[in-house]
């Protein structure tokens, strides 16, 4: 079902200008919920990695991708991360953790609305040199790129690092939640079916790769392209 809060209470000359869209809106309907003056805003069901026969996933549940993201970091350091009370509830909403030498691990969250984020503290014990070069090292991270880029293998999750350009000291580590989400790229299916091209643009954090990561499965899975 889509809801356009827009058109709500709307006279009937304005509902008739969503007749274009019908077509648009079944192709949606699953996926796409609701459509602000800010923005759109997508509400996925919880279940839609799940079959109907599988427990779904609370909103403290560690899932499997983060699961991966979490198994390159040192032993204590991921444990104590895991197991802190004020992102126990959140994980669903973890968007990147961020890693500099000698300071305190901290998690970047979703917030209650679209582009607010908070950070949150997830460790009590400060990073060593030793630390981030262990994660850096790590077997299931791909090769570093020139730009200082990498990601974990089998998964979508990216990493890059800050690097000392003197002496080439290793001082920092992002690691960037990826997540799959089918449908997110919904509002531009129709201009992707008749080739337009098209201009994404967006604060970090607000979707671009999401939305990009779903326009290649729909061309690919939808259309046949390869």
């Amino acid at each position: 079902m889509v809801v356009l809060r827009h058109f709500r209470m709307s006279s009937p000359w304005r509902l008739r200008r969503l007749l274009p869209l019908l077509p648009m809106i079944r192709k949606c309907s699953r996926n796409l919920l609701v459509s602000t003056a800010t923005g759109w805003h997508r509400d996925f069901a919880r279940d839609r990695h799940f079959t109907s026969g599988e427990a779904q996933p609370t909103q403290n549940h560690v899932g499997k991708e983060l699961l991966a993201l979490f198994d390159i970091l040192p032993g204590t350091l991921q444990k104590g991360i895991r197991q802190n009370a004020e992102a126990e509830a959140r994980w669903n909403d973890l968007l990147e953790l961020t890693l500099d030498a000698g300071r305190f691990v901290y998690g970047r969250f979703r917030g209650s609305s679209q582009f607010r984020e908070m950070d949150i503290s997830l460790s009590s014990q400060r990073l060593t040199l030793q630390d981030l070069r262990q994660i850096q090292d790590h077997g299931s991270i791909t090769s570093w790129t020139s730009d200082n880029r990498a990601g974990v293998r089998g998964t979508l999750h990216r990493l890059s690092r800050i690097v000392e350009p003197t002496a080439g000291t290793l001082m920092g580590l992002t690691l960037r939640v990826g997540r799959a989400e089918p449908g997110a790229a919904c509002p531009i299916y129709s201009l992707l079916e008749e080739g337009r091209s098209m201009l994404l643009l967006g604060p970090p954090g607000s979707g671009k790769t999401t939305i990009l990561r779903d326009v290649a499965r729909y061309l690919s899975d939808d259309q046949g392209l390869r």
